[in-house]
C-alpha cells in the first residue's frame, strides 16, 4: 500500500502516480491524476480518512471518470452551480461553450498547463462576436478568461488537480485591460432630460413600454430589478413620496451588489403608475393588477420580461422618434447625471440607486425617508402630451447640456381652470357657488366622504394660486395631482383617481398651451 510511480520503468516519461489502498481486505488502485509525489501521497491521505469516517466510494461509483476531461468537468461543475441558484450561471455556461470548449474541452482536466490557457485568450483576440460580428472586447475577453478560471477553481477545491493553471496576469500583457473598445462610447451612453420626456410620453411608443422606461429611468434601477418589480412593492401610502422596495430581480433572484434597497417614486411616475393601474393595465389584461403581478409584465403569457426582447423594443423606439441607438441601462445613468445638476446630494443618491455601502459607517446609518424623498424630487423631468417632436426634427432649438429648452416656465392660469371639477358620483357642488373655491360643498347622500374630497380639491385650487407655485399651467396643474396623493384623509384610489383626473386636465391643457 501507498504511492507508486507507474511510468518507473520507461525512462525519460513524466512521472504518472497512482495510490494503492484496501477496504475491508479488497485492494483498490487510483491514478492521483498528477507528476508530483506529494500530490499524491496528500491524496492517498484523504482517501484513509474517507475509510474511516465511512464517506469512502470505490471509484466506479463517483459521478465523474477517474480522469476527467475539462468538457465532463464542465457538465457537472454547471449543474452544481445551478442547483446552488448562482446568479452568472447562464452566462458563464454560454461563454465556457462557445470559447473555452472549443480550445482546450477535449483535454484531460489535469494535463490543461499554463500554456494552454495563455494560448486559448491570444486566440480570443481574433475571434468575432456572434452578437455584434466585431472582435471580442477585452471586457468580453477578461468574463471568458474569468469563467474558465472560476472553472478551475473549483476544480481544486474537488481534488481533481493540484493547482489551477489559470495564473495569467494583466501587468504581464497576457491578459488585455478592461476597457471600452470605443472610448468615446461611455460619454454618449446616456439620454438628454428631453429625450427622456419624450421616451416616456410619445404615443407611438406602446404604453407598457413607456411604463416600463419610466420605472428604469426614475427608480435609477437596472433591468432585472425593473423587469422584478410587483405592484405588492409599490407603497403608494408612503410619504411624502411612495415607496418602491427593491428586494430581488425576476424569479427571486438576488440582486447584481446583494443591497436590498427602497427608493422614492417621483410625482411624475406616480401619476404614469396610477394612469398604468387605472386603466393601461385592465386595458392590455382584461383586469385589475393584483399584488404579485409584475408591474409590467409580458403581454402574451403575464410573465416577467425578457431582457434581450426589451433591448430590441427600445431599439425600435428610439428608431421611431429619431433617436440613436442605446441600452435601457443608460436610463439609470441619466437619472444620476440629470439629478446631480438638479441639486441631488451625491451621497444620498447613491442609497437610492445602489443602496448602501458595504463599509462599517453605512451598516449603521439609515439616512431619513424624507431626505431620500428630496433627491428624487428635485428631478425636473415631466410627462410631454402630443408635441413629442423627434430630435432631428427639433435640431435648431437651444438646449442646456441635458435638452432643456429655453424660454418663458411662467404662464397665467386660463380662465376656465376655477371652475374645475373631478366628475365623480357624489361630488356636487354646493347651490350658488362657483367651482373649487368655495370653502363648503353639500356631499351627495350616496357618499358620505364626499364632504373630504371636497375639501381636498378645495385645497388643491386653492394651492395652484399659491405665489410659491409657479411654471406653465399644465406644470402646476401635476404639482396638485402630487398634493391629492400627499393627503391622508383619501383611500388610496380616491387620491390615484382624483390625482389622475388633474393629470388629464393636465394634458388637454398643454394641448391648448
Amino acid at each position: 500500500m501507498g504511492v507508486y510511480d507507474r511510468n518507473k520503468s520507461h525512462a525519460g516519461r513524466r512521472p504518472n502516480y497512482w495510490i494503492d489502498y484496501r477496504v475491508d481486505g479488497r485492494r483498490y488502485q487510483e491514478s492521483a491524476r498528477t507528476s508530483d509525489r506529494r500530490v499524491a501521497e496528500q491524496l492517498l491521505r484523504q482517501r484513509r480518512c474517507e475509510i474511516r469516517d465511512g464517506v469512502w466510494r470505490p471509484p466506479g461509483e463517483r459521478t465523474l471518470p477517474a480522469r476527467p476531461t475539462v468538457a465532463e468537468y464542465f457538465e457537472q461543475w454547471v449543474k452544481e452551480r445551478r442547483a446552488a441558484g448562482v446568479r452568472t450561471v447562464a452566462d458563464d455556461e454560454t461563454r465556457l461553450k462557445e470559447y473555452v470548449l472549443p480550445a482546450i474541452g477535449a483535454m484531460r482536466l489535469d494535463e490543461v498547463r499554463r500554456r494552454d490557457v495563455k494560448a486559448m485568450v491570444s486566440t480570443l483576440h481574433t475571434i468575432t462576436s456572434k452578437a455584434t460580428s466585431r472582435p471580442l472586447a477585452p471586457r468580453s475577453i477578461n468574463h471568458i478568461y474569468g469563467a474558465a478560471r472560476a472553472m478551475f477553481r473549483a476544480a481544486v477545491d474537488d481534488e481533481l488537480i493540484s493547482a489551477t493553471p489559470c495564473t495569467l496576469r494583466v501587468r504581464k500583457g497576457e491578459l488585455p485591460k478592461v476597457e471600452d473598445r470605443d472610448p468615446k462610447w461611455r460619454s454618449g451612453a446616456v439620454f438628454s432630460r428631453a429625450e427622456v420626456e419624450n421616451l416616456i410620453s410619445a404615443e407611438v411608443i406602446p404604453h407598457d413600454r413607456r411604463v416600463l422606461y419610466a420605472l428604469a429611468f426614475f427608480l435609477g434601477a437596472r433591468f432585472g430589478e425593473v423587469a422584478g418589480r410587483r405592484w405588492a412593492d409599490y407603497d403608494r401610502d408612503a410619504r411624502p413620496l411612495g415607496r418602491m422596495s427593491i428586494p430581488t430581480q425576476y424569479d427571486n433572484k438576488p440582486l447584481k451588489a446583494a443591497r436590498p434597497r427602497e427608493a422614492p417614486v417621483h410625482p411624475v411616475l406616480a401619476s404614469i403608475l396610477a394612469e398604468w393601474r387605472l386603466r393601461g393595465f385592465p386595458a392590455m389584461f382584461g383586469r385589475q393588477p393584483r399584488p404579485a403581478d409584475w408591474i409590467v409584465p409580458r403581454r402574451d403569457d403575464g410573465g416577467h420580461r425578457a431582457q434581450q426582447s426589451t433591448w430590441k423594443h427600445l431599439q425600435d423606439d428610439l428608431t421611431a422618434l429619431g433617436y440613436r441607438g442605446r441600452r435601457l441601462h443608460d436610463l439609470r445613468r441619466s437619472l444620476v447625471s440629470i439629478a446631480r445638476a438638479d441639486g441631488a446630494r451625491d451621497d444620498l443618491l447613491r442609497w437610492v440607486t445602489h443602496g448602501p455601502r458595504s463599509d462599517i459607517m453605512d451598516v449603521y446609518t439609515t439616512p431619513p425617508w424624507d431626505s431620500l424623498c428630496e433627491q428624487i424630487a428635485c428631478v425636473r423631468v415631466e410627462r410631454r402630451v402630443a408635441n413629442v417632436v423627434p430630435m432631428r426634427a427639433a435640431a435648431g432649438a437651444e438646449t442646456d447640456r441635458f435638452g432643456d429648452t429655453g424660454g418663458d416656465t411662467t404662464s397665467s392660469m386660463p380662465a376656465f381652470l376655477p371652475q374645475f371639477a373631478v366628475r365623480r358620483a357624489g361630488l356636487e357642488p354646493a347651490k350658488g357657488t362657483d367651482g373649487p373655491d368655495t370653502p363648503e360643498r353639500v356631499p351627495a347622500d350616496n357618499a358620505p366622504a364626499a364632504a373630504r374630497l371636497a375639501a381636498v380639491e378645495n385645497a388643491a385650487a386653492r394651492q395652484m394660486v399659491t405665489p410659491g407655485v409657479t411654471g406653465p399651467s399644465h406644470l402646476r396643474l401635476r404639482r396638485v395631482a402630487a398634493l391629492l396623493r400627499s393627503r391622508d384623509s383619501l383611500s388610496r384610489d380616491d387620491r390615484d383617481e382624483l390625482a389622475f383626473a388633474l393629470d388629464e386636465l393636465a394634458d388637454e391643457l398643454e394641448q391648448r398651451q
